[in-house]
Parts: structure tokens; C-alpha cells; sequence
């Protein structure tokens, strides 16, 4: 199973009732056609294979680089991480996911080192011809980055889930 990545397009209200508590975590990630729910974005297990590509570390980092791990406002515990971000800061995502291609990241993909790191799922040493790690990273860059410019443009917050 593993630990998966979504992000989640909220409208400000919801983020706000999120962060006081006033709308249950569980039970928002559990509706599915629900008042609350907007667009999604899953990237699988890529999430920390794509920050250590932003980034070059393990869980630092400066925002909005280090957003998949760091940064926003903190919900949940440990067993369900989440946090969201509000409309100003998805634009500062949204402003610097577009400022990379593929081609950058692609020069930044180091499999022994991320090894060595023991960046998550741990599949960095494969052999291409078998698994295409790079290609599967890439793929979910270009998902999320379009996502996170489609909810900044729609003037929406995100919610971010690893679980």
C-alpha cells in the first residue's frame, strides 16, 4: 500500500473551517461528491521523490520548494499528515512550479544518491529498462504542476494529504 500523496482544491472558507477545526479532517477526506470536495491531484508515491528533485534533501528545503513536506498549515498527526495552503501561497507555488521543465529536474535526478538518502518508495536503483523511475517522476511533476496552476488560477486553496 504505502504512503500516497493527494492534493485537494479548496475554496478559502473550507480551508479556514479545516484549520479552526470546525470541519472534521477524516471526515472531509472521506466525503466524495460532498459540498466541500473540489478538484484532486494524486502523485502517487512520487512525493518525496519530486522533493528531493526541488529541493536536493531529504525534508528541507525553503518555500515553496520544500512544499510537499514543509510549509502551510498543519492539520491532523503523524499516521495522517495534512496541511493547507491558502491562495496567496498557492500562487507562490504555482509561480515557481512553472519556472522548471522537466529537462531541469531530469538533471537533478541522482538514483544513488537517493538511495543513499533513502528517499521514499525506494525504487531509485532499478534498472530503467525495467522500471522508468525518472518517467514516473516526471509524469506526477507534470500532473502537479498543472493542477497547482488550474486551482491558482481558480483562486482556490489546496489541501495536501500523505497517507
Amino acid at each position: 500500500m504505502g504512503m500516497t500523496c493527494i492534493l485537494t482544491a479548496i475554496d478559502e472558507d473550507v480551508r479556514k473551517r479545516l484549520e479552526s477545526g470546525e470541519l472534521d479532517l477524516l471526515e472531509f477526506e472521506e466525503e466524495e461528491d460532498g459540498e466541500n470536495t473540489g478538484p484532486h491531484c494524486w502523485i502517487d508515491k512520487a512525493w518525496h521523490g519530486l522533493h528531493f528533485l526541488f529541493t536536493g534533501t531529504v525534508s528541507e528545503g525553503a518555500f515553496p520548494q520544500s512544499f510537499l513536506l514543509l510549509g502551510g498549515q498543519e492539520l491532523g498527526d503523524e499516521d495522517d499528515s495534512a496541511r493547507t495552503y491558502g491562495t496567496k501561497q498557492v500562487a507562490a507555488i504555482d509561480a515557481w512550479l512553472g519556472g522548471l521543465t522537466p529537462d531541469m529536474l531530469r538533471a537533478r535526478f541522482a538514483p544513488e544518491r537517493m538511495v543513499e538518502l533513502d528517499i521514499y518508495p525506494r525504487i531509485w536503483d532499478r534498472a530503467p529498462a525495467e522500471d522508468d523511475t525518472l518517467g514516473y517522476l516526471l509524469q506526477h511533476f507534470t500532473e502537479l504542476r498543472r493542477f497547482v496552476h488550474e486551482t491558482a488560477q481558480s483562486g482556490r486553496g489546496l489541501l495536501l494529504s500523505v497517507h
